[in-house]
C-alpha cells in the first residue's frame, strides 16, 4: 500500500471531538488525541470504555457521528475502510482455514498491487514475522503463536501507514502472550510504523506503548507515558484500575498550584507534604484522595524495629507512618503480598519483592526471617512511606 502524501510532520493518527452513539448508549464522546507517526500507542480500559469502538473509527469499520479522524495529515473520516492506509490484527485471528499461510498473507493484496508483485510482498512479511518456510501449512497445522503470527504478516504485506490491534495476544496463554509482547515491540521498531494497540491488560500496555490512554466511559481519564501514568495517576479511576490499591482520605492544610507540595491531614490525623496534582490551585480544606502504590510502602514491626518491603532504604526519621495490624500474609513467588488495616478503616496493601525476604537491609536470611515471623495476623505494626511516593487526586 501506498504511503498517504500527507502534511510533513504531521501525526500518524490524528481525532478531534470523535463521539459515536450506538442507540442510547454514548460509546465514545468528544475524544481528541494525536498519535505521533512511528509511536506505539496503546487504548487502554475496561471492558465498554469504548477503547475498541475509537479503534473501528479510526479503521473506518465505523462510521462516527462528529468529529474528524485524519491519517498522515489526509482527512479520512469519510473514507470507506479499504482505501484507508490502515490495517487490522483482531484477538481471534480471523484466518481463513481453507486458505494456507500463503494464501492468507496475499488475501489483503489482492485489490491493492498488482498480482505479479503478491510472491515477493508475501515472503517479505512471512520473514518479518518469522514463519519463512511455512507458507505451504494451513492454519490448523500451526500452534497459536504462529496462528498469530500470520494474521501479523497479512495486516503488514500491504505496507499501512498505521497497523490497528484489537486485543491481538487476548488468545494466548500467559508465557507465549510474554514472547510475543516482546516479539510485536521488537517488530514495531523495525518497521517504524504506527502502532494504535486496544488492551485490557496494564501490564501489556505498560510493557509495549511509548504512550498511553486511559479510557473511561467513552471518554479519555489520561494520556501519557507509560510511567507518567502508573507513577502519577490524574484520578481515582486511573489510580485504582492501575493497580494502586492504597487510598487515603485528606483534607488540605496548606494549599498551592499544581506541582507545588501542599500541606495533607489524612483521616487519620498523620499529616505530610506531598505535590499538588495537575489541575489548578488546591485550596484550604478542599478533600482529596491521597494514593500509594504497594510496592511503595514499607512494613515495621514495633517490637523488632525490622523493616518488609523496601528494606529501609529511606531513613525512618523522614517517613510518614500509620498505625496498622496485620491481617494476612500473601506469598505470591517473586513477591510477597501483606494486607493490613487501619484500625477499624480501609485494608491496605504492601508488596514485598521475595528478594528482600532472603535478606533485608544486609541482614543474614536467617535474622530476616525471624524478623518477618514476628509480623503474622494480628499482630501491630507501622505503615511508612517515603512522602515523595505520595500522589495527590482529586475526588471525583
Amino acid at each position: 500500500m501506498a504511503s498517504l502524501a500527507g502534511a510533513p510532520g504531521a501525526p500518524g493518527v490524528e481525532v478531534r471531538d470523535l463521539s459515536k452513539r450506538f442507540g442510547g448508549v454514548a460509546a465514545v464522546t468528544s475524544v481528541s488525541l494525536a498519535i505521533g507517526r512511528g509511536e506505539l500507542f496503546a487504548l487502554l480500559g475496561p471492558s465498554g470504555c469504548g477503547k475498541t469502538t475509537l479503534l473501528r473509527l479510526i479503521g473506518g469499520l465505523e462510521r462516527p457521528d462528529s468529529g474528524t479522524i485524519r491519517i498522515a495529515g489526509a482527512d479520512l473520516t469519510a473514507t470507506p475502510p479499504h482505501r484507508r492506509p490502515v490495517h487490522m490484527v483482531f484477538q481471534h485471528y480471523a484466518l481463513f482455514p481453507h486458505l494456507t499461510v500463503a494464501e492468507n498473507v496475499a488475501f489483503g493484496l489482492r485489490y491493492r498491487r498488482p498480482r505479479r508483485a503478491e510472491a515477493a510482498r508475501v515472503a517479505e512479511a512471512l520473514a518479518l514475522v518469522r514463519l519463512a518456510g511455512l507458507d505451504g501449512r494451513y492454519p490448523h497445522q500451526l500452534s497459536g503463536g504462529q496462528r498469530q503470527r500470520v494474521a501479523l504478516a497479512r495486516a503488514l504485506a500491504p505496507q499501512p501507514e498505521v497497523l490497528l490491534l484489537d486485543e491481538p495476544l487476548g488468545a494466548l496463554d500467559q508465557q507465549l502472550r510474554r514472547a510475543m509482547q516482546v516479539e510485536l515491540k521488537g517488530l514495531q521498531r523495525t518497521l517504524g510504523i504506527t502502532f494504535v494497540l486496544v488492551t485490557h491488560d496494564q501490564d501489556e500496555a505498560l510493557a509495549l506503548s511509548d504512550r498511553l490512554a486511559v479510557m473511561r466511559d467513552g471518554r479519555l481519564e489520561q494520556m501519557g507515558s507509560p510511567g507518567e501514568v502508573f507513577e502519577r495517576p490524574a484520578t481515582p479511576f486511573v489510580a485504582e484500575f492501575m493497580g494502586a490499591a492504597n487510598f487515603w482520605q485528606a483534607e488540605v492544610v496548606r494549599g498551592g498550584d499544581s506541582g507545588e507540595r501542599v500541606a495533607l491531614r489524612l483521616a487519620c490525623g498523620v499529616e505530610l507534604e506531598a505535590p499538588a496534582p495537575a489541575g489548578g490551585t488546591m485550596r484550604v480544606g478542599q478533600a482529596v484522595q491521597v494514593v500509594v502504590r504497594p510496592e511503595k510502602l514499607a512494613l515495621r514491626d514495633p517490637g523488632h524495629g525490622g523493616l518488609t518491603g523496601r528494606g529501609g532504604s529511606v531513613p525512618a526519621s523522614g517517613e510518614v507512618a500509620v498505625a496498622v495490624t496485620v491481617e494476612e500474609r500473601v506469598y505470591q513467588g517473586a513477591s510477597t503480598l501483606w494486607i493490613v488495616r487501619a484500625g477499624a478503616g480501609p485494608r491496605y496493601l504492601v508488596s514485598e519483592p521475595s528478594t528482600q525476604q532472603e535478606s533485608a537491609a544486609g541482614r543474614p536470611a536467617a535474622a530476616a526471617e525471624a524478623r518477618r515471623t514476628a509480623l503474622v495476623p494480628g499482630s501491630p505494626a507501622l505503615l511508612c512511606w517515603d512522602p515523595r511516593h505520595t500522589v495527590v487526586v482529586r475526588d471525583a
